[in-house]
């Protein structure tokens, strides 16, 4: 970013209800559904772009060179891809999405991480299933001297 002058965006995916899955039809499915979420977020990036299971059911896409508009056209290609029907052996399942674009050289990845992170239990606890951004980012504390 500092080289090109360029923004950088992050998602921030959930599979939701994922223990339910596992609970329901096994962990032998829920490796399946991870695997073919992984396949199915792969599928709608660009050369260019990164992802990364994260955690348990939690992935992470960087988007380098990726403004906002262009970041939630990506982030509705993967809710759109998700919810198709036809993946046999696998049960239905949905994700949820919180973007955080960095707009500063002075913001570093762990800031944006934690901003697609908010944005993403946002998007959680308004359904599941949905995309929410997050606000700019917040500025350091400044120590006043008196």
């Amino acid at each position: 970013m500092r080289r090109e002058s360029t923004a950088m965006t992050m998602l921030s995916i959930d599979l939701d209800y994922f223990k339910r899955i596992n609970d329901c039809h096994g962990h032998a499915t829920g490796d399946r559904v991870l695997i073919d979420v992984a396949a199915v977020i792969g599928k709608a990036l660009r050369v260019s772009d990164h992802v990364a299971r994260f955690g348990g059911e939690e992935f992470i896409v960087l988007l380098p060179v990726t403004g906002l508009d262009r970041a939630h056209h990506i982030a509705e290609r993967i809710l759109s891809a998700v919810r198709e029907p036809g993946r046999p052996g696998l049960p239905a399942y949905t994700v949820s999405i919180g973007i955080a674009c960095q707009t500063s050289v002075n913001e570093d990845l762990d800031a944006i991480l934690m901003r697609a992170d908010e944005a993403l239990y946002r998007a959680k606890e308004r359904g599941r299933d949905r995309i929410e951004i997050a606000s700019g980012p917040v500025p350091p504390l400044q120590v006043i001297q008196a």
